[in-house]
């Protein structure tokens, strides 16, 4: 039901992109899923969560970990340059491949970073209540120089989340 990238799809194969975009056209024209051009890629995407079920349970199980694997790897290549998706999408992906070493470790990862970019004072003004531990000290008010080279992390999580989100 999510929206995937051309690129990604064709990244992640040994198929050229001039056949992925044929069988693409031809699912189109079965009904299974649209594709769309997004920003500077053509996206796909399929029409409804029964095909989506349908589709993935028609796979055998080791061809659909072998496929994780192969999206996971592809879109490790973009994470480790940068230019690519959040550890919660690599973790997605090896969760579901045989390679859960690399599942745990992206795992991992994004609960680090979920950990370190939580506001709590920013929690606690939209619920109204307090999210202090008992066992906890006070809390500073500016930053220390830790929390200050936490900064190019935020960043780039910002910039990740703005560049997934897509406005209808």
């Amino acid at each position: 039901g999510e929206d995937a990238s051309l690129s990604v799809v064709a990244g992640a194969t040994d198929v050229s992109e001039n056949e992925v975009l044929e069988f693409l056209d031809r699912a189109e024209n079965l009904g299974l899923l649209r594709t769309d051009f997004q920003i500077n890629d053509e996206t796909m995407r399929f029409l409804g969560k029964r095909v989506v079920e349908i589709v993935y349970g028609s796979i055998q199980r080791e061809r659909r970990q072998e496929l994780h694997e192969r999206v996971g790897a592809y879109q490790e290549e973009l994470h480790q340059k940068r230019l690519g998706p959040s550890a919660s999408i690599l973790a997605y992906h090896f969760k579901r491949s045989a390679n859960q070493e690399k599942a745990s470790r992206y795992d991992q990862i994004q609960r680090d970073l979920r950990r370190r970019t939580f506001n709590r004072d920013e929690a606690e003004h939209y619920t109204g209540e307090s999210l202090v531990e008992e066992d906890e000290g006070p809390r500073e008010e500016k930053l220390g120089a830790g929390a200050l080279a936490q900064l190019p992390n935020l960043f780039r999580t910002l910039v990740t989340t703005v560049r997934s989100v897509q406005l209808y």
